[in-house]
């Protein structure tokens, strides 16, 4: 994120280089709720795949999906556009 200069707009980062397992486990999302203190209950997970939402699920957490992910029988929330995070986030 640093190198392309989208680094301070994130508190952490958490990537596949930190996780031992691959959506559609919750892994990557425990671990990144982690790194920034917040309660799973306090986190929203934004997917474009299916495999993301099924992640989020079985971790707990509610869920955005754009896409295919929007179709996804266990998202919380589904998105035409991105925009329209801005009626779901508080």
């Amino acid at each position: 994120m640093d190198k392309i200069g989208l680094g301070n707009y994130f508190d952490a980062v958490c990537d596949g280089n930190e996780i031992t397992h691959s959506k559609p486990d919750p892994e990557v999302f425990l671990k990144a709720a982690g790194k920034i203190g917040l309660a799973v209950s306090e986190c929203l997970v934004v997917e474009d795949a299916c495999a993301g939402i099924s992640a989020a699920s079985a971790g707990g957490f509610d869920s955005a999906g754009l896409g295919d992910a929007a179709k996804d029988k266990n998202v919380t929330w589904a998105l035409n556009t991105f925009g329209d995070l801005k009626n779901i986030v508080k």
